[in-house]
């Protein structure tokens, strides 16, 4: 068998308030915004690794156990990046004191800001690629469609 392409894989995650809105992260190195998460290493599990993104971006501590949508990429030759994978996964929903309480860690890793927004303003924010990531995921949430993340076929919760 041939070597096998390189894919980059991607998690984010969608986390909702009790109002509707969903919360978004202003990168510093990009000029729109994103659902927080960031790059799946290899060998390293979904749910494990936008744990620590979470973490290092946010200072959040939260278990990622389920998967809302999946978004194939092709490759890019402009930027020679390669075909890619991005995973959006359940933040579930944090209540006003929570979502309220959401702050940026001191030493944040590239985030600017934090916002929280209604899905009619999703195109003020983010590219149409990530409207369309996020309003996939918000129709799973809609009809309870949760997809499990195992690894390796173990549980991930």
């Amino acid at each position: 068998m041939g070597v096998q392409p390189r894919r980059r894989v991607h998690a984010l995650v969608l986390f909702r308030s009790e109002t509707g809105d969903v919360l978004l992260v202003k990168p510093s190195y990009r000029p729109d915004w994103l659902l927080p998460g960031g790059e799946v290493r290899p060998g390293v599990p979904i749910g494990y690794a936008v744990a620590r993104e979470l973490v290092e971006e946010l200072g959040l501590q939260r278990s990622i156990v389920h998967a809302l949508a999946v978004d194939q990429s092709p490759a890019n030759l402009e930027t020679r990046h390669p075909e890619g994978l991005t995973v959006v996964c359940d933040g579930g929903l944090m209540n006003c004191g929570e979502a309220v309480a959401m702050s940026l860690p001191v030493r944040s890793v590239g985030i600017e800001e934090l916002a929280w927004v209604s899905p009619k303003r999703l195109p003020d924010f983010v590219a149409p690629f990530m409207e369309c990531r996020i309003r996939a995921a918000l129709a799973a949430v809609r009809f309870g469609v949760r997809m499990p993340l195992p690894y390796n076929g173990e549980s991930a919760d």
